[in-house]
């Protein structure tokens, strides 16, 4: 294989492989090598922000790495009415709750996952399953309390479900752009509420 200085010796054989003369190749060399030294320092940086990324996401509990938005749905529609930011999974909800801060007309009635303790939005009436305190059991009444508020509530997990026929939502997410994840999470909701637009009402 022949290597530039024994190409620089032959100036046709040269022109006709790099369109350059040698003269005029060795001037825009130092200008190519630093476009290279910039595009690996920007190369470098972004998989150290990738990695990063990774380990904000990564959830020990489910070994691989997850997403989460808080959904506020009505009980009478299903419809999603509220979208909280894309979070990483392993955040636990009443945090990610506080931090989006959501405003609900007075006198609503929210019916809450467990994992929403002690998250009580001014205005509302909060109803809530009692979670088994360690080392005992929960009371036959607290149970039956427990089914009733989760026969309330199965219609806001229909309403998640129904985000989630979308590949996009239910599968590994791969795409890293700023923002991104938002978008399709928002486009999902949006979608679910149209199909419910257009769904028979079953009396």
């Amino acid at each position: 294989m022949l290597n530039r200085a024994e190409l620089e010796r032959q100036p046709r054989v040269f022109q006709s492989l790099a369109g350059l003369s040698p003269a005029a190749f060795a001037q825009l060399l130092p200008a190519f090598e630093q476009a290279y030294a910039a595009a690996q320092d920007s190369a470098d940086a972004q998989r150290k922000q990738a990695r990063e990324r990774q380990r904000q996401y990564y959830s020990s509990k489910k070994k691989r790495h997850t997403v989460k938005n808080i959904v506020i749905t009505d009980k009478s529609t299903r419809k999603i009415k509220a979208l909280g930011p894309t979070c990483e999974g392993k955040k636990h909800d009443k945090a990610a709750v506080d931090e989006t801060d959501f405003l609900f007309p007075p006198g609503s009635r929210l019916w809450q996952a467990t994992g929403f303790q002690r998250s009580a939005p001014p205005g509302t009436t909060t109803y809530q399953p009692k979670k088994k305190p360690r080392g005992s059991e929960l009371t036959p009444a607290e149970k039956e309390t427990n089914q009733t508020i989760s026969r309330e509530r199965i219609g806001g997990e229909h309403s998640i479900g129904g985000t989630k026929v979308f590949r996009i939502v239910h599968e590994v997410f791969r795409n890293h752009r700023p923002a991104f994840d938002d978008l399709v999470m928002a486009t999902a909701c949006g979608l679910h509420n149209l199909r419910l637009d257009f769904r028979p009402q079953v009396a």
